[in-house]
């Protein structure tokens, strides 16, 4: 009689691939989230609602075209624009973290004319530096890793508009050409406002201590007039903005992490 088992129980119950994969996910789906901190830096786009002021951007052409003739083009509209965001955070247990970030945009828009008489130039920007302070609740886990969290955030928005106007024109004076300038304005609009912001936020830990990311939130952020400096040739004055700025909007950022 043999003294050894049936050759078939001797086959382990899982074949090598199978081991590999247990080996690979089951520590990642099995490590302690509690007291882990997570930093990360992304970029993307946002898109503020600046309707208003892209209305007063075709206003400002069509008073130079009929009012001052000029016959400058169309102007651009300020649009979605690239968004910088580095993000902090301390989950405390598993369903919830604190998070700080910070973001900044800025977009600039152009036009001008230019002949054998008249120089027209127009450039407008606008900018946000955005401190934010939150909560995160994070959803059931899903596998190999990966996670989603719905995001709140309150903070301060440093919110900065500028608008250079130049305008030359050549005249004669008697047998001579000289350059005349007809219009020289430099505006500077600041204002500090209380805003806030919601999202979901997407984890992918698979590369312990690193970490992909993926993150959509709208921001309120309707900040109305703003408050300035206006220098022109006859000096400078205090002025308020006849146009109201709204950075509201939809933000989407991808990017990488480090958790320790």
């Amino acid at each position: 009689m043999c003294s050894f088992p049936p050759a078939d129980l001797m086959k382990p119950p899982f074949n090598s691939a199978c081991i590999f994969l247990l080996v690979l996910f089951l520590p990642l789906c099995s490590r302690a989230q509690e007291g882990t901190w997570m930093l990360s830096v992304s970029g993307g786009l946002f898109a503020p609602s600046l309707t208003v002021v892209n209305e007063t951007l075709d206003k400002t052409i069509r008073d130079w075209n009929e009012i001052q003739l000029v016959p400058i083009g169309a102007i651009d509209h300020f649009s979605a624009t690239p968004t910088y965001e580095f993000r902090g955070s301390y989950r405390f247990d598993r369903d919830m973290s604190v998070m700080f970030s910070g973001s900044y945009f800025k977009q600039s828009v152009t036009g001008s004319y230019h002949d054998s008489a008249v120089y027209l130039n127009l450039h407008r920007s606008v900018q946000s530096t955005n401190l934010m302070m939150g909560l995160s609740y994070y959803l059931p886990p899903l596998i190999f890793d990966m996670e989603v969290s719905i995001l709140v955030d309150v903070g301060l928005m440093f919110a900065r508009a500028d608008a250079v106007s130049y305008n030359t024109r050549e005249e004669k004076v008697g047998s001579t050409t000289v350059t005349v300038v007809y219009y020289d304005s430099e505006a500077i609009y600041r204002k500090t406002k209380l805003i806030a912001d919601a999202g979901v936020l997407w984890t992918w830990g698979a590369f312990q201590p690193f970490f992909l990311k993926a993150e959509v939130l709208y921001r309120v952020a309707n900040l109305g007039k703003m408050d300035g400096e206006i220098r022109r040739l006859q000096g400078t004055i205090q002025e308020q903005t006849v146009t109201d700025f709204n950075f509201s909007g939809f933000s989407a950022t991808v990017g990488i992490g480090i958790s320790f």
